[in-house]
């Protein structure tokens, strides 16, 4: 994983290679690969699978894809401060939240954050 910032923008740009070095990583790597690579659906699931936070560095079509962030929800409540403002007031979203974690919805940063729903 780390070691993808190491290697040539022409690896970091390979769908194999970087598919293997975020699985073999426990999903960390994915910020170094190529944007190709960070729009690559089976790379990004492959890496949020492992580590739910990965989903901080795929492409901002894959941040806000409602499946990728359902993935990671499932792995790690915490993602929801990440996702985008349209996926945060998303009913399946919000519900798969509560579900992972009830008292997420207690704190102080979800009464902070301007809801629209």
């Amino acid at each position: 994983g780390d070691l993808l910032r190491l290697v040539s923008s022409r690896l970091r740009g390979d769908h194999d290679i970087v598919r293997r070095a975020v699985t073999n990583s426990l999903g960390q790597g994915l910020e170094f690969a190529e944007p190709e690579c960070q729009d690559d659906t089976a790379i990004v699931r492959a890496a949020i699978s492992h580590w739910p936070l990965a989903l901080q560095h795929p492409s901002a079509r894959l941040r806000n894809d409602k499946e990728i962030a359902l993935l990671a929800l499932r792995g790690e409540v915490q993602v929801f401060g990440v996702l985008s403002s349209e996926l945060q007031n998303d009913g399946d979203v919000i519900v798969a939240a509560h579900q992972k974690d009830f008292q997420l919805f207690e704190s102080e940063y979800w009464f902070e954050q301007p809801r629209y729903c």
